[in-house]
Order: C-alpha cells, then structure tokens, then sequence
C-alpha cells in the first residue's frame, strides 16, 4: 500500500511504495529522508546521480524465474573502480526485498539473510580464503573480492538511509553451484548485514521498462569523443566500461560519469593485434564482438614471454577471452570461484581435475579498445595455470581480488573463421600449453587391452574350445634312483604318429605325481620319413616343505613346443632324470613319480604368433613414445 507524505526539508510530496523500504530520496530537494516511528527525518541531501547509462530504473520491472519483482530504488556506490549501480528491488507477492547488481556482465540477485553466529572480520578474509564463513548458510565460501566502498548517490526508495561521501567495507564470497553473498560491514559502528544469492543467467531473467521516462543521465555511448582528438570513440559496453582508447591519436582514456578523460599516451604494441576491434564473430556457439586487445608479458629464467589477449563481449553472456600464444588459441569465459575445490598438486572444478603446470607475474604491456576495470600498462597481476588438456582453469590474484576463468584449446583455423579474418593464422610454435596431445593413452590402452586378450586366447590363458588332436601320449617308466648316464633300457619310444601338411607345430605336455623333486625328459622328436630329428628338454619341480608355515612353489606339469615340423610320419623317444634327495621339509626317501608326456598339434607356431604379436605392438609402442615426446615439449612453457 502506498504511503503518502511530506519531505521534512521542502515540503514536496513524497511516497512509500514498498513495503520493506525504510529512506526515500526526495526527487525535490535530493535529501535522504528516513522513517522515525510515525515521521519522517531528512538526514542529509544526496549528491545528483552519476551518468552510468543503467539498465533498470526506478518503475522498472524484472522477472526471475517467472516472479515479478519491482525497482524501488538506486543505490550508487564506487569500489575505487568507478560507479556502481545496485538495485533495490522487492517481489510483489512475497514483499521479500533484495538487491540486484550485474558485474562484468553477469546478473546476480542478493536476498538479506540472518546468521546463526557471528561473521569474520574483515581483515580475517583475505582474497582467495576459503571456509565456511557463514554460521548457519551451508556450504564452503570462497573470497572473491575484499574492498572499500564510498556512497556516490542514490535514487527512488532504499532499505536503509544514506548519505554521499559515507565509506564502508565489504566483503564478496561465491560458493557452490553460483551461489553469491556479501558481506557488508558498513563503517564498522553497526553489526555487519549479509546478504546470500545467486548468479542469475539471462535464461532465468525478463526485463519490463516502465512507461516512466528514463533518466536525464542516460548518455548516448556511441556519440562520444576523444578529449583530446575529437575523435568518435563509441563504446560497445557503456554501462560496464570503465577503460577505453583512441585509435585516432593513440590516447588512453577513462571513461566515468558519462565522460571520457584523457590519461595519456597507449605504449607502443610489440606484437600487435591480430583480430581488429569492433570484429564480430561466432565463436563456441555465442555471437561475440572484439572490444579489447591487451598484450602481456612475464619473466622467467632471465627471459621475457609476451602473448595476445582479446576480450569479447557476447550480449546478454557477459564477457569472454581470447588468448594467443606463439599460435596456439585458448578460450576462456569467467568461472565460479565457488566451485573451484584446491588440491595438493592441482584444482578440480565439476568433477574435472586439473594439474598444476605454472605460476608466474603477468604484466600488461599494451593495452587498447574498452574494459570493465581500469586497465592499463604496467599493471600486474600473480596469474596461475593449471590444465587438462585440452581444457584450462586460471586464477588471477592481485591485493583485494581474485578472479578465475575456465577455457579450453581452439584450433587457430577456427579462429580465423569464426571472426572472417583474411590469410592464415601464424604459424604455431611448439606445443601449447592445453593444446591436446594428438596421441591418445586411451586409445593405446585399449588397443593393447585387446592385444592382450588376443594373445590369451591364442595361447590358451582363458578357457576356451580346443579341437587340436593328442597324437601321442607317452607314460615314461622312470629308473627306480637317479643316474646321470640314462640307461637305454628307459628310453620310452611312442607309436609312430602322422603330423599333416599345415601343422608344422606340436606341443609336448609334461604331467608328473612328483614331490619335492623335479623330473627331466630328454626328448627327441625323430621324422620316419625323412630321418631329421628335433631335441629339447622339458621339465617341471615341485617343492614344499613348512618352515615358520607351510610353503610350496613349482608346479607338476609344463609344456614345450616344437616348431617347424615337415609334414610326415613321427615317433617321440623320450630319457627321464628325476631328483632322489629330498628338500627341507621333505620325505626321508623318494619313489619314482609317474609321467606321462602328451603330443599335441598345433595350427599355430607360437613364435609365429609372438611375432605377429610384436609387429602389432610395435605402432602402440611408438605411439606411446610420440605421447611422451609431445608431453616433454609441452613441460617446456612449465616455470615449474
């Protein structure tokens, strides 16, 4: 219900329209007046409002998530970067009152929320600390920013009185998913206020202008000009634009209160600039304009780097870089600083894990077009790097901010097409820094799994079907004790067996009863046909004993191939040698074991099957030899 009344210093009339507000700005005289019981209090006039070409005034509605919310009021502050604008704002059919502010062009909605303890102190919450600051708000917080703040002027209706000139501190924290807070310490006489919400992408907001007539302060950005020159200098982004430059004189200019002034001189560019500000592209999917071009640079090992550095603006998206490195293109957009998690060695955001890979101080070189902070050269900044290619994570800290941006690799020819640009992209330079390795450990993994198995299979690692023939199966009479000259009368000789034209290999299968003892066949394999003959030796061992408990290694059975067999008729003679002496833990005396040898053919030489192994592991060998030499480059822009 609307509240009529009188301003206490002129007599104007004005009105409450809302229900939580507390102070209005007279639009006569510009006193800030306040409620006291049942009157009202002027407690001190408001300078005139900074042209900052707002997006929202007083009348103005907006809709998050389908709920209606009215502009009450303005609130102009300056963060020692320029005008501010907040809005106040309150939802018509809860009458919960918040705020609404949009940085670097993204929304965020703030509602006032009570803690169950109290909050650090200001000087407890440096940039980039993390914990849970916020008694009774769930989650982890992280500290984006932490400054100072100075009343410029107000406009329409505000929660609370204020007055031009009055300095506060604040404190700005993100948390997980979007979540935003503040942290408003006032000047330090009151208990501090906090206010807990969320990035507001364009998809949850619509924007209703009131039929009421927009500010007098509203400035035409795209008439201003050069204080120096004259020279049209438009600006794409005014209501966030807080630096810009001349490209007629080369003049650095500042740009508040609707006006642009003179700085001086831009240094010179050393690189310069490869796409040309005002060059609208389409990029990742969103419709970009090139609004500024930086070059930086940083010192290690005694030697100086420098890279290119784009801003875009993509409408209703807010802001996006574009980095150039020695040819190699990385883009990246802002990332909430809420749901980056720090490790020990790196920083995971949404599951992905990234790794470390360089620290160092980047220092702007050159600088030209616009930019939402007061860039300029010589500014530095502490800037760390961490990736998993082809995806990126940076962190950007200086004294009072830190800032983290997400991007991934791009491939200079979209960049070239994206934006329309005539020629070639330069050529690239080494490897960069998240480009993605061409050659995938994924890819050789499973490959090699799959040889592997292969392999297996052929040899007969998994249970699989055989329908190879036993030709021969020999039960070898052993000699009742051990002798190194085997008596011939031991010689075993199988029935003769025909090997067919195909299988040139045969396996020979050693299984014994033997017990502490290993057993020996000397084995000739003899070509009736032909009178060539093949010899090998085959043996196996078991052994057991207790010794501190029981143990056993060896086995009772092995198996030897033969290859290259001729097609003909065969016998397999065979001379045993067993071990009579026993191994600790083992009988006071040893019998014969029995055994028995096996003849199987095989339509498969394992060495032919070891070869082809080789020749197919020898491209994956490689290509794990090619992924690390392109990983030892890539290590090479490491200072770490």
């Amino acid at each position: 219900m609307t509240r009529q009344a009188n301003c206490p210093n002129c007599g104007g009339p004005i009105a409450f329209e809302l229900g939580a507000s507390y102070a209005k700005i007279c639009p006569f005289c510009r006193f800030s007046v306040v409620r006291s019981g049942a009157a009202l209090q002027a407690i001190g006039q408001v300078s005139d409002l900074v042209p900052t070409a707002p997006e929202l005034t007083v009348g103005d509605r907006i809709y998050i998530d389908g709920q209606e919310h009215v502009v009450g009021g303005r609130l102009q502050l300056d963060h020692g970067r320029g005008p501010w604008d907040e809005w106040y704002i309150e939802n018509t059919q809860t009458r919960q009152w918040g705020w609404l502010a949009k940085a670097q062009g993204q929304w965020y909605g703030l509602l006032p929320r009570q803690t169950s303890g109290p909050v650090p102190a200001w000087q407890q919450l440096p940039p980039g600390a993390q914990g849970p600051f916020l008694p009774g708000v769930p989650g982890m917080w992280a500290v984006n920013e932490q400054g100072q703040s100075r009343v410029l002027s107000a406009e329409g209706e505000l929660p609370f009185g204020v007055r031009s000139g009055e300095q506060g501190w604040y404190v700005d924290l993100a948390g997980p998913n979007g979540a935003f807070a503040t942290i408003d310490y006032g000047d330090g006489s009151e208990a501090p206020k906090v206010y807990v919400g969320e990035a507001l992408p364009m998809a949850r907001l619509r924007l209703e202008r009131s039929a009421a007539q927009r500010p007098v302060q509203e400035v035409d950005a795209s008439r201003l000009r050069c204080p120096r020159c004259g020279s049209p200098v438009p600006l794409q982004v005014p209501d966030q634009t807080q630096r810009a430059a001349c490209g007629a004189c080369n003049g650095l200019l500042d740009y508040q209160a609707g006006q642009l002034q003179l700085l001086g001189d831009i240094q010179e560019a050393t690189l310069g600039a490869l796409i040309p500000l005002g060059t609208k592209g389409k990029l990742e999917g969103e419709d970009v304009i090139c609004i500024g071009y930086v070059e930086r640079s940083t010192v290690s090992w005694g030697e100086t780097f420098r890279w290119r550095e784009y801003l875009l603006y993509a409408e209703g998206k807010g802001y996006r870089w574009l980095m150039e490195d020695q040819g190699h293109w990385t883009w990246m957009k802002p990332a909430h600083a809420g749901d980056v998690a720090r490790t020990a060695d790196g920083a995971v955001l949404r599951s992905r894990s990234y790794k470390l890979f360089s620290r160092q101080a980047a220092h702007v070189e050159h600088v030209v077009g616009e930019f939402y902070w007061r860039v300029e050269a010589g500014e530095t900044a502490q800037t760390t790097d961490f990736i998993a290619p082809p995806h990126y994570l940076g962190e950007e800290r200086n004294d009072r901010e830190v800032v983290w941006t997400e991007g991934k690799y791009i491939e200079p020819k979209k960049v070239w097409k994206a934006f329309g640009l005539s020629g070639s992209p330069p050529a690239r330079l080494g490897v960069g820094f998240c480009q993605p390795n061409p050659i995938s450990l994924g890819w050789v993994a499973a490959v090699g799994g799959a040889l592997m198995v292969a392999l297996g299979v052929l040899f007969g690692v998994f249970e699989v079907a055989k329908d190879h023939p036993k030709v021969a199966v020999l039960d070898v009479p052993m000699p009742p004790a051990p002798t190194s000259d085997v008596s011939p009368q031991y010689v075993a000789t199988s029935t003769p067996f025909e090997v067919p034209p195909g299988a040139s290999t045969i396996g020979l299968e050693l299984a014994t009863s033997a017990d502490n003892q290993y057993v020996g066949l000397v084995t000739t394999l003899v070509n009736q046909t032909t009178g060539s003959q093949h010899e090998l030796y085959v043996e196996t061992g078991y052994y057991r004993g207790y010794d501190g408990g029981s143990w056993n290694e060896g086995s009772k059975s092995s198996t030897a191939y033969v290859d290259g067999l001729e097609p003909g008729q065969y016998v397999l003679q065979t001379q045993p040698l067993w071990e009579r002496y026993p191994q600790p833990g083992g009988p006071a005396g040893l019998v014969p074991p029995t055994v028995r040898l096996v003849a199987e053919l095989n339509d498969r030489s394992p060495g032919t099957i070891l070869l082809c192994f080789g020749l197919l592991l020898a491209p994956l060998i490689l290509s794990v030899m090619r992924h690390s030499a392109f990983e030892k480059k890539r290590q090479e822009n490491s200072n770490l």
